[in-house]
């Protein structure tokens, strides 16, 4: 499944910063109870106040945790991309998630696989799920597949994660929930602390297509929330 949202192409989005606060107490404000209490009740209570305020904040800050791992601002990003042929991509200002690019992408019915690709030396550990922004500018609906493979030596399709969606005319968000990502043969998960590479690419395309990618990112929010896409089947 994937969502949809309509607006302006140039509209960025923005997560908001994560934690809390709290405000000084003010005796002054304590009802006439709490003030007759003996002064270490009153220690106790703004104490444990304090702390409870500290731990949603901590709660708060794990929940909304989130690493860039793309968003197309510098022109250096293109050099940790895969380019092969039937595939050209370019940093343009139009139809950014965030900043002022995104990344164009255009396939070609001369490459078996063109798309986006990009290695990885780190590994995607402590995070849940895994969210890209995606634009359409074209009248009609494009399949979009994915391939993330946690080994080395080109696995073969049933020893990775393989899928697709239906990327709508118009900008599209989806989520992909790593925590149960599994090989689509052996039914093996995988393992995130060995993430190499990520695909997304159509197979054959029948002409040119050029989808726009932005916002290539890990995250621990819930699908839905501070600008996620849901999940995707």
């Amino acid at each position: 499944m994937i969502t949809q949202t309509r607006g302006d192409d140039h509209r960025g989005l923005s997560d908001p910063a994560a934690g809390g606060w709290l405000a000084r107490p003010s005796f002054s404000l304590l009802p006439n109870a709490l003030c007759r209490l003996p002064f270490f009740s009153i220690r106790f209570l703004l104490a444990a106040w304090l702390l409870l305020g500290a731990a949603c904040a901590a709660d708060s800050s794990r929940e909304n945790r989130e690493t860039t791992l793309f968003d197309f601002e510098s022109e250096a990003e293109l050099d940790l991309l895969h380019w092969e042929c039937g595939a050209f991509m370019e940093r343009e200002a139009r139809h950014a998630a965030s900043g002022q690019y995104s990344l164009r992408v255009e396939m070609y019915p001369n490459g078996e696989y063109p798309g986006f690709k990009a290695g990885f030396a780190k590994g995607w550990q402590g995070y849940k799920m895994l969210s890209i922004d995606i634009y359409n500018p074209g009248a009609g609906d494009i399949k979009f597949s994915y391939r993330i493979d946690d080994r080395d030596d080109n696995p073969p399709f049933a020893d990775r994660a393989n899928g697709h969606v239906m990327v709508r005319p118009g900008r599209n968000t989806f989520s992909l929930d790593l925590e149960n990502l599994k090989t689509s043969g052996t039914n093996r998960r995988l393992d995130l602390e060995k993430i190499s590479s990520l695909a997304l690419f159509v197979h054959q395309p029948p002409q040119k297509l050029v989808l726009y990618l932005d916002r290539v990112r890990l995250h621990d929010s819930l699908p839905g929330e501070n600008g996620h896409g849901p999940l995707l089947p």
